[in-house]
């Protein structure tokens, strides 16, 4: 894997820990299925 960074504000980050916690998995899991979801849907399209 590669480490990446990127700037989130401070609410939707701490929704995205808090939704993490609720799932039982890491932010960076979480992020990581978010972008390959993404990744995904653009994949369909293009």
């Amino acid at each position: 894997m590669h480490p990446t960074q990127f700037l989130l504000d401070q609410g939707t980050h701490k929704r995205l820990r808090i939704a993490a916690i609720e799932q039982g998995i890491s932010m960076g899991e979480a992020l990581r299925e978010a972008v390959n979801l993404w990744l995904k849907t653009k994949r369909k399209k293009g």
